[in-house]
C-alpha cells in the first residue's frame, strides 16, 4: 500500500545467511534505496511489530540515500518478511517477500573461459550456466 502523495520507494529482502527448512529462524537484510525521508521502518511477523528509527539503519556505502536494516524472523512467518515504511509526509509504502527453502542445490556449469584484450588490458571470462529447481 502506497498513499498517493509519495512516490514508492524500491525495497528489497535478501536472505542475510542460509534458510534451512529445520531452521527455528531466518535472518534477513532490508534494502532500502532512498532513506531521506523516512521517519520509522515496522517488521511486521505473525505475533510482533518491531518499530525502527533510521538512525538504527546502516548507511550503503558509495549511495547518499540507500541504507539497510538486519531483521530475524522466528516461527511460522520466518520465510515471509513484511515491513511498512513511514515516511515524513505521513504516508506508508507496505513490503513483503516470500522465500522457499530449496530441496536441491543450484547446479553451476562452466560453459567457458577465455581470455579478452580490453583497452590494452587483459581479463579472464568466465561463463557459467546455472540451473536452479526454486527461482
Amino acid at each position: 500500500m502506497i498513499s498517493a502523495s509519495h512516490a514508492a520507494v524500491p525495497v528489497d529482502f535478501r536472505a542475510a545467511g542460509n534458510i534451512g527448512a529445520h531452521a527455528e529462524q531466518a535472518s534477513y537484510i532490508l534494502s532500502i534505496s532512498d532513506c531521506t525521508d523516512l521517519t520509522s521502518v515496522e517488521f511486521s511477523s505473525a505475533t510482533a511489530v518491531e518499530t525502527r528509527a533510521p538512525s538504527e539503519a546502516t548507511r550503503v556505502a558509495g549511495s547518499g540515500t540507500a541504507c539497510e536494516y538486519s531483521y530475524t524472523i522466528t516461527g511460522d512467518a520466518r520465510y515471509a518478511p513484511q515491513v511498512t515504511l513511514q515516511f515524513r509526509d505521513g504516508t506508508s509504502q507496505f513490503h513483503s517477500e516470500n522465500f522457499l527453502v530449496e530441496d536441491n542445490p543450484p547446479q553451476l556449469d562452466f560453459t567457458s573461459v577465455s581470455l579478452q584484450l580490453v583497452g590494452g588490458r587483459q581479463y579472464l571470462i568466465t561463463r557459467l550456466e546455472a540451473l536452479d529447481d526454486v527461482d
